[in-house]
């Protein structure tokens, strides 16, 4: 009798210990749901303002969009080609939460222009692919590698070639704008 009832408590404990291990982890899972970075008015300002452009070229104003812009979240530039120019400086900052990139250059890009545009306190500042990224007046501020980039190359093939010299040039003074 007595090994009967202590089968029974031994159950019930158990029974006890997996419907605490359910609702903590619930709770974790709630924990992490309100976690996720919701983006800020600017940086969604940003996004969609690229997300919408017609046409591939952006220029950016500081009647419209305010410096510096706080991100939280990386922007996609998701263009075959696509210009963004600030016609003054701008500035964008990474939230001090977070540790991703500013700008994520997808592969459908074939050509992307920076003009007038600051980046700071970012792990790595731009993710491009294949070539595509011109710069004219960036500075990188603050950034433990200003860009990263990556070669989609064709898998179970023999690959012949060279990455070229990197052809950026550093100055103490912008350049003069060609427009």
């Amino acid at each position: 009798m007595l090994s009967v009832l202590c089968i029974i408590f031994l159950a019930f404990a158990l029974y006890l210990l997996w419907q605490n291990n359910t609702r903590s982890n619930a709770i974790k899972q709630q924990k992490l749901a309100a976690i996720q970075p919701i983006r800020n008015e600017q940086e969604a300002k940003l996004q969609d303002t690229i997300n919408k452009l017609i046409g591939n070229t952006l220029i950016i104003s500081d009647s419209l969009f305010k410096s510096p812009i706080i991100l939280n979240e990386d922007i996609h530039f998701n263009k075959d080609t696509l210009f963004i120019i600030a016609k003054t400086p701008i500035v964008i900052r990474s939230d001090s939460a977070y540790k991703g990139a500013a700008v994520s250059i997808k592969p459908i890009s074939k050509y992307v222009f920076l003009e007038n545009i600051t980046f700071e306190n970012f792990q790595t500042a731009i993710l491009s692919q294949n070539n595509v990224l011109q710069l004219k007046n960036v500075q990188f501020n603050n950034c433990v590698n200003s860009i990263q980039a990556t070669y989609n190359l064709p898998a179970n093939k023999y690959i012949q070639g060279k990455i070229p010299a990197s052809s950026f040039k550093t100055d103490s003074l912008p350049t003069p704008a060609s427009h």
